[in-house]
């Protein structure tokens, strides 16, 4: 919900993998589960907050979701959606409210902060992960949108038993 969800959308599929997950009794199988949920939800989001947009952006943000382990430019956007990158790029800024980049940036961050609370990755290797250009790059672009690095996020997110 705190992405853009309604409650009537996201409440049944959080309590069909609440339920599932109560079942469960292997760590892993629970990992492979938390990635699903993961998964199923920032799906649910993009279709939510993208289906209205025009073709062009939907194609943008549905390669942007399915590709976040990839670095993404400008010029890849326009490819694939068969326009100018200067079109693509006012596009965006007209109908989501942000340029490409920004849009690139903040959902591999929203992916990295789940990353951050369910595995024990490295900074360094999900910097890796999401190709950002660095382990610098990232906790500076991390901060700037959480207000603290990622090594405090976790430090701070992860529950204390």
């Amino acid at each position: 919900m705190d992405g853009g969800l309604p409650e009537h959308i996201a409440y049944p599929i959080s309590d069909c993998y609440i339920r599932h997950a109560m079942r469960l009794t292997d760590l892993t199988k629970f990992q492979e589960l938390n990635l699903a949920v993961m998964h199923d939800l920032t799906f649910a989001v993009h279709d939510y907050l993208y289906g209205k947009a025009s073709p062009c952006v939907r194609i943008c943000c549905e390669y942007v979701m399915s590709h976040l382990h990839d670095r993404i430019t400008l010029n890849t956007l326009a490819e694939i959606s068969h326009r100018t990158p200067h079109y693509v790029s006012d596009l965006f800024q007209k109908e989501l409210g942000i340029r490409p980049t920004e849009f690139i940036r903040k959902k591999k961050l929203e992916y990295a902060e789940n990353i951050l609370i369910s595995t024990d990755l490295s900074v360094t290797e999900i910097s890796d992960l999401l190709a950002f250009p660095g382990p610098s790059a990232f906790i500076q672009y991390f901060k700037a949108m959480y207000g603290v690095t990622p090594g405090e996020y976790r430090t701070t997110s992860l529950p204390s038993y």
